[in-house]
């Protein structure tokens, strides 16, 4: 894994400019922080959107539940720091802390989350039976549907 001097946010690449599935450490928000670039397929992604595989043997991913390609909803695999356009390439944050999570329903401080499976990008506050579908845990309470939080996405 390399170190980095960029800014993850500002990748929304028309042609992809590094290996898809690499995986990048760099400093965002003045936190370490680990990424993986992908390729956003079905919608674009906006900073706090979760997103899901669309492949099983490439880094497609999607946040599209409704009319996209989503594999297997529940299972974020990482979070958008910018916008990427559809069909575009860019970097999502596997591993550090979120400070924009878009979460659906109400999180308090400490709730675990997990991926998408009812509202395209969203991530959800875990029922019981979701456990292995944990991917974070939220730093603080929801404001508006966004929270801080801690992430560690599969893969």
């Amino acid at each position: 894994m390399g170190r980095a001097v960029f800014n993850p946010a500002d990748s929304d690449h028309s042609t992809p400019k590094e290996t898809l599935g690499a995986l990048v450490s760099a400093i965002h928000n003045g936190v370490p922080c680990v990424f993986r670039y992908v390729k956003i397929v079905d919608l674009a992604v906006a900073d706090g959107d979760c997103v899901m595989p669309a492949s099983t043997s490439t880094w497609n991913v999607t946040q599209d539940i409704a009319g996209g390609s989503a594999l297997f909803t529940g299972h974020c695999v990482g979070v958008a720091v910018g916008t990427i356009t559809a069909g575009n390439y860019g970097y999502v944050m596997v591993r550090g802390i979120h400070d924009n999570l878009f979460v659906e329903g109400t999180a308090a401080a400490g709730s675990s989350l997990i991926g998408p499976d009812a509202a395209d990008g969203r991530a959800e506050v875990m029922a019981a039976g979701e456990e292995d579908q944990v991917f974070g845990v939220a730093l603080a309470a929801d404001v508006s549907n966004y929270t801080q939080a801690i992430i560690n996405c599969l893969g």
